[in-house]
């Protein structure tokens, strides 16, 4: 028997309740019907514009329920689908030169290099005149058949696009629908970017188990808890952060929410915090982009987590030997639904190896079923759930006036375990310190829920003046009293 597609249980759902109500679209009901039917008028369009198996489409669509509608078609026609999160960073200047076709919904900064169609406003709305075609059926393809481009969430440094077959997507899905649980009264609310593929994963999840798929704002997304009805959500720690600190003091928690987090610690008071003002369950999930959901767990943060079916997980030391289990080393992974490699030329050292991939943590296996993770290896900060080198902020950061080798950035966390970015500034760099905040607003604008704090030094690197060192750079900072320094 062949892969179902998001499509089938689209459609089985429709047979059997059509009235019901399948998405919450900004507060606009959406009937498990209509789904059907804008699915199929979503197949129809890509494939008058020339989509059709293993066609790469790159997609532009920033309304995220037309977004997942044409993921969801190039699933059906056996299309290979790869969404752009931001027309300003770098994803653009790959996107339409791997693609065989570009569908926007925007206007465009520059020609594409590819076939490109902008969709006009209307262009979900069915023929005026006859009845709406169902949508056409799958094609016969292998399992192992290209189905996602995928991008890396920063693990890596910079964001690298990776291809996921028509097996891996399908494997990436089930684990979802497996940890969330969620079933015909549920409603999940998607707080993630649909150009996003952990957030195409989780809608599909959504689809497939006959929930509620809720799309509403992200910021001050507890307003959309109470006026929807959610149930389940997933978000990064940032988010909850910000999200529990604009609570207002009248504020009365659901009677029922499941939270799923991921993508960065979340300390034990910013837990409990949420558990005794907004959820009544908080599930931690460890997860890449590379692998797939891989752990997960309920118990308190630091307890440990426990392997998915399926998934395996070894530490190892430098030259990538195997260490005995409970001692601290290399997290590597193995998962049903893992890559192994990146596209675009990009060297797969040191992030897969010897059929491992290796996320750049630093952990303890305790024993086969569970996993510990202590943090990082590498200097990537992890913002709430975002990672990033702090190489990418300093560049935006320097000038002419404010040279390279007397600013440094890196982070630290907060009481409640939430990293905020330090920029430390000496010698010209200090001295032109207004020039650097000037400079930083539209990084703040950007990372909108990370604190960021400007901290004079004497120098950013004591102990290695040729050579920054971030660790004696985070060293001195974690001894400066924070309530001395303003955030920028």
């Amino acid at each position: 028997m062949g892969l179902q597609t998001t499509a089938d249980f689209i459609a089985r759902h429709a047979q059997a309740q059509p009235g019901a109500l399948a998405v919450l679209d900004h507060g606009r009901p959406v009937t498990r019907q209509q789904l059907k039917q804008d699915l199929a008028q979503a197949c129809h369009v890509l494939q008058k514009l020339g989509a059709s198996a293993g066609t790469v489409v790159a997609l532009i669509c920033p309304n995220a329920y037309q977004h997942w509608l044409l993921v969801l078609a190039c699933e059906q026609l056996g299309a290979v689908s790869d969404g752009l999160l931001d027309l300003q960073h770098e994803a653009w200047a790959t996107l339409h030169q791997r693609a065989d076709l570009l569908v926007t919904t925007v206007p465009l900064p520059a020609t594409p290099a590819c076939v490109t169609h902008r969709l006009a406003p209307e262009w979900l709305q069915p023929p005026a005149a006859g009845v709406p075609q169902p949508a056409p059926a799958t094609p016969a393809l292998p399992v192992n058949a290209a189905a996602r481009v995928a991008r890396s969430s920063g693990t890596t440094g910079t964001p690298r696009r990776m291809l996921l077959t028509r097996q891996a997507l399908d494997h990436r899905v089930r684990s979802w629908v497996a940890l969330l649980q969620l079933h015909e009264h549920s409603r999940y609310l998607l707080t993630l970017q649909l150009a996003a593929s952990t957030a195409c994963y989780q809608a599909h999840a959504c689809a497939r188990s006959g929930a509620v798929l809720v799309l509403a704002p992200a910021v001050n997304a507890w307003q959309a808890v109470a006026q929807y009805g959610v149930t389940h959500l997933f978000c990064l720690p940032g988010l909850l952060g910000q999200w529990l600190g604009t609570l207002p003091t009248a504020w009365h928690p659901p009677p029922a929410l499941h939270v799923f987090w991921g993508g960065a610690s979340l300390r034990p008071a910013l837990r409990q915090d949420a558990l005794a003002r907004l959820a009544t369950a908080v599930t931690e999930v460890y997860a890449s982009n590379e692998a797939g959901v891989t752990a997960s767990s309920d118990g308190e943060p630091g307890t440990g987590l426990r392997l998915r079916p399926g998934c395996d997980a070894e530490v190892v030391d430098e030259q990538g030997q195997p260490l005995p289990r409970g001692q601290t080393g290399h997290i590597r992974l193995r998962t049903p639904g893992m890559v192994h490699g990146y596209l675009d030329g990009h060297d797969h050292q040191p992030h897969f190896r010897d059929g491992w991939f290796y996320p750049g943590d630093i952990g303890t296996v305790p024993d086969p079923q569970h996993l510990y993770v202590a943090g990082r290896a590498t200097d990537v900060m992890n913002l709430g759930g975002v990672k990033l080198l702090p190489q990418t902020i300093e560049a935006q950061l320097v000038s002419d006036q404010v040279p390279a080798h007397e600013l440094a950035v890196c982070s630290l966390p907060d009481a409640r375990g939430l990293e905020e970015v330090w920029v430390a500034l000496c010698g010209q760099a200090a001295a032109h310190q207004d020039q650097v905040l000037k400079a930083l607003e539209p990084v703040c604008q950007e990372l909108w829920w990370v604190r960021f704090r400007v901290v004079q030094l004497d120098s950013v690197n004591p102990q290695a003046p040729a050579k920054l060192s971030r660790r004696a750079l985070r060293e001195t900072l974690a001894g400066l009293a924070s309530g001395a320094h303003a955030p920028a």
